[in-house]
């Protein structure tokens, strides 16, 4: 009876030993640590450099291709559809070596059927229901792909799931999963950045000098420009932001200065203009401004004066100059115009070859009557308007006077 009961007992503890190891799945590659997704350091060490090795080797001889992917689950109960990039068994959006690392902790499991494990589906690639040294082979055929954005057909409200490369959609009535198409979308094309160009008027002048800036010719190739920002270099360095595409800018002391700017397109995206440089050069005094000064005979013929000639005689003009609101700055002048009203016949002017001034006689001699002796004008006693003009500078200064022929009672 007692060799019966010891008998039973080692029985007992046989079977008990016998649960555990087929528990385990009958692999001796246990851990103290229960290995999980979030504690992948407990895996079997080497496990996974075994299937590491397998990896390398497939590598080499599998055919990969750049095409993703999606392996799909359905959960009925809920109507949810899965889907994560095949391969990527980690989740982290791209298939790489850090795939093998769920591998081997989930390594000799299945799923599908009861079992004492929770074992992620999307682990088991080959979709055999069993974590096993054949899910290498997926992350080596899609070995670098990474995880686009995803479409569906129709189109359906997508959800990333627990924050990572895994989405979902929640299937609404008269919709099935294999109704539902799931693809790949085209990548975005990258971002251009904007292009900052700009004008700058003037470019040199006297201070203060007001520069202004016109960057209206900027512009972004898939996008707006949300933001002008100048940059006035010199003065302070002064900075100007803000959807401000033109302004300007005022400095106040000589030197050479430079202008920057910057835009902003509205992805955030960001372009220096080229350098334009401005020269401020110290301010000049005004130039003097001109008056025509007038004289002879009589002294000075102002403005608006009266030169009077006694009939028969002459009087000379032979002072002609630009007078400078300096005080000191003369021009001598050599050419003259002159009108007259319409009661006296073209005037003579002529060159002194001395001074190279202009000399203009005047002449009321009724003996000689001849208008085209140079020397002799008639003129009939009388008061005549008169204005004597010169060109310098493109400038014309005018002085306006009044001629008074007097009568000679001794005249016959």
């Amino acid at each position: 009876m007692r060799v019966n009961l010891i008998l039973i007992g080692a029985l007992t503890i046989l079977m008990v030993l016998t649960i555990l190891l087929v528990s385990c799945g009958g692999s001796s590659r246990t851990s103290a640590v229960t290995p999980t997704m979030d504690n992948p350091a407990a895996a079997d060490q080497a496990l996974a450099q075994e299937l590491t090795l397998e990896l390398e080797r497939q590598l080499k001889t599998v055919s990969r291709t750049q095409t993703p992917v999606a392996l799909v689950w359905y959960v009925a109960r809920t109507r949810t559809l899965y889907w994560v990039l095949k391969g990527d068994y980690n989740l982290d959006g791209v298939v790489s070596i850090g795939d093998v690392t769920p591998v081997a902790i989930y390594f000799g499991t299945g799923w599908g059927f009861p079992t004492s494990e929770v074992v992620p589906w999307w682990v088991d690639g080959d979709r055999d229901h069993k974590v096993s040294i054949a899910d290498i082979t997926p992350i080596a055929m899609y070995f670098g792909n990474v995880a686009p954005r995803w479409v569906t057909s129709p189109v359906l409200n997508l959800r990333q799931v627990e924050h990572r490369a895994m989405w979902a959609v929640d299937l609404p009535d008269g919709i099935n999963w294999w109704e539902v198409d799931i693809w790949p979308a085209e990548p975005e094309p990258p971002n251009q950045s904007p292009i900052a160009v700009f004008t700058a008027s003037p470019l040199s002048g006297e201070a203060p000098l007001t520069v202004s800036v016109d960057g209206t010719s900027s512009y972004d190739p898939d996008g707006i420009i949300v933001e002008y920002r100048w940059y006035f270099h010199g003065g302070g360095g002064t900075f100007i932001g803000g959807n401000i595409p033109t302004t300007s800018y005022t400095y106040n002391a000589p030197g050479t200065y430079s202008v920057w700017l910057v835009v902003v397109d509205d992805d955030g995206k960001a372009d220096w203009s080229d350098e334009v440089r401005i020269t401020v050069r110290e301010p000049q005094p005004p130039p003097p401004t001109y008056e025509l000064l007038v004289a002879g005979t009589d002294g000075v013929l102002g403005e608006g004066g009266t030169l009077t000639i006694l009939e028969g005689t002459s009087k000379l003009l032979n002072v002609w100059q630009l007078k400078g609101s300096d005080g000191s700055s003369t021009i001598g002048l050599s050419r003259l115009g002159i009108q007259t009203d319409t009661q006296l016949p073209i005037w003579v002017f002529g060159d002194f070859a001395a001074s190279g001034e202009i000399a203009t006689v005047l002449w009321a001699n009724p003996e000689n009557p001849d208008s085209e002796d140079p020397g002799n004008i008639f003129i009939e006693p009388g008061s005549y308007g008169v204005a004597m003009s010169v060109s310098y500078d493109g400038e014309v200064y005018t002085r306006n006077w009044m001629l008074v022929v007097q009568d000679r009672p001794d005249f016959p």
